[in-house]
């Protein structure tokens, strides 16, 4: 159990082994041509997000075009990095972003075998929260800021929970939200067990569901510094006593907007993945974050280790 004010900043790489893609290949995905093509059996398979969204709602094709070419074009390392200079795209890089990120929302696989011997969310994270039931879960002193569209985390909550503790829908709902998990860049649709007034992690797709997940993006120059989101994650990070970056690109718009600069926490501790030794010092200077260059990195050791550092 997590007894200490401590807060987790989640960037795109926590959610990898979910079937959530990086930036880098998510930006490649988007840049695909909106076609479709068909196998041997005459299916129909779509090879680009737009395409995909299309079939439920009507997409100008020469549109679709438009906005793969020109991000092709915008060399650019991301998709918020392309829809933060150009608004003009925004619902259609929303729909393109749901498009891609919906069909990997698949809630049979955190019973995999595969996804639980390497996911962090049951190895490392989970064991660290139950203490010794239901009630012990509620008094957690952890808070998550995720930078990333997906709902992951939520439903795997929401299914390990049940699971464990034979709780009702609605048990297992109110037991799995009193975690506080805070999206300032927006989610896929509030996580929802009944759909309504959000969506339930699902593949399925229609009109209305799809456009409830597109609402529910904000781009980076949506949102603000200043909103409430935004404001409500920056009071719990910089009133923590330990805030933890992992797989996360430590961007520095939203590294100022989460007011970093002014933390006052007892630790500061991030992980790395492709970073320069040049960049990893800059952040050391600019932030005093501890960078760690394992790929091992274990949250649930370093949760228990910051509680015994923060008594």
């Amino acid at each position: 159990m997590v007894t200490r004010p401590t807060v987790l900043v989640l960037g795109a790489a926590a959610s990898m082994s979910y079937n959530f893609p990086l930036g880098a290949q998510l930006l490649k995905d988007l840049i695909d041509r909106p076609a479709s093509r068909s196998d041997e059996g005459g299916r129909v398979t779509f090879c680009n997000p737009l395409a995909l969204a299309s079939q439920h709602l009507s997409l100008d094709y020469r549109e679709m075009e438009r906005f793969s070419i020109e991000l092709g074009n915008a060399g650019v390392r991301s998709i918020d990095e392309f829809l933060a200079c150009r608004p003009d795209h925004a619902k259609m890089g929303k729909l393109a972003i749901a498009g891609r990120l919906i069909p990997g929302e698949d809630p049979l696989a955190f019973s995999r075998s595969d996804v639980n011997a390497s996911g962090w969310y049951s190895q490392h994270l989970l064991p660290e929260l139950l203490g010794r039931g239901p009630d012990d879960f509620r008094r957690n002193q952890l808070s998550i800021v995720s930078l990333n569209y997906d709902r992951s985390l939520e439903a795997f909550l929401y299914q390990a929970l049940q699971s464990r503790y034979n709780l009702s829908d609605a048990d297992a709902f109110e037991l799995s939200t009193s975690l506080k998990i805070i999206h300032p860049h927006g989610l896929l649709g509030e996580f929802s067990i009944d759909e309504h007034g959000g969506r339930c992690y699902s593949r399925h797709l229609t009109s209305e569901l799809l456009t409830r997940a597109c609402d529910g993006i904000r781009i980076i120059g949506e949102a603000l510094g200043d909103d409430a989101v935004y404001e409500e994650a920056r009071l719990r990070v910089t009133a923590a006593d330990r805030v933890m970056f992992l797989g996360f690109a430590y961007h520095p718009l939203v590294m100022e907007r989460l007011g970093v600069k002014y933390l006052t926490a007892k630790l500061i501790e991030g992980t790395t993945f492709g970073m320069t030794q040049r960049e990893v010092d800059d952040l050391r200077e600019d932030y005093g974050i501890f960078i760690d260059h394992r790929q091992d990195w274990d949250i649930g050791t370093r949760l228990r280790h910051s509680q015994r550092l923060s008594r």
